[in-house]
């Protein structure tokens, strides 16, 4: 679609193969099987199906650059499934807090009894640290959210560097720096 926005591919070339393929996993792993190649399987899969349109989809890409880029969006995809789990996690932990800030306890220090606490401050002292662990959370998951489409060494010697924004900017990723 990127490379269509700059008349590098003929219009509609992305719309045709979307509309003709299906994924079909147990076709590529057979591919796979005799390639020993993951992405060429899947390219030979897709081919099977879209005809010669389908030449343009790794037009200019390395492997990697597919790879790379589509583990960058299972983790930012996972770092959203994490942090929901995580606020879920802090809205128990802020009402427990509440709920038993006056079950007294043994307080430890160093592995052994120190002063009375409540169990309220022990939900707290958790809520507290969770809240810190989410904005790790958060800022890991803007470090991974890096895409790169630059080609063999990432010299982009084959496509612009404007095809790799475009499609960073397509995906919600940023261009690998």
């Amino acid at each position: 679609k990127a490379l269509e926005e700059v008349n590098k591919v003929p219009k509609g070339t992305a719309a045709h193969v979307r509309r003709k393929v299906t994924i079909d996993p147990g076709q590529i792993d057979a591919i796979e099987k005799v390639t020993k190649h993951d992405v060429i399987a899947f390219l030979e899969s897709v081919a099977e199906q879209a005809g010669p349109k389908a030449r343009y989809i790794h037009a200019g890409l390395t492997s990697s650059d597919v790879v790379d880029t589509g583990l960058a969006l299972q983790l930012v995809e996972s770092d959203g499934i994490i942090l929901e789990d995580v606020d879920r996690l802090l809205e128990v932990l802020k009402w427990r807090s509440f709920e038993h800030q006056e079950v007294v306890m043994v307080g430890r220090s160093h592995g052994i009894h120190g002063e009375p606490i409540s169990l309220g401050v022990k939900f707290a002292l958790w809520f507290e640290e969770f809240k810190r662990h989410r904005k790790r959370l958060i800022a890991a998951g803007e470090d991974v959210a890096i895409g790169k489409v630059s080609g063999a060494m990432g010299t982009f010697a084959h496509l612009p560097p404007k095809i790799e924004s475009k499609v960073c900017k397509k995906l919600g990723l940023k261009p690998a720096p």
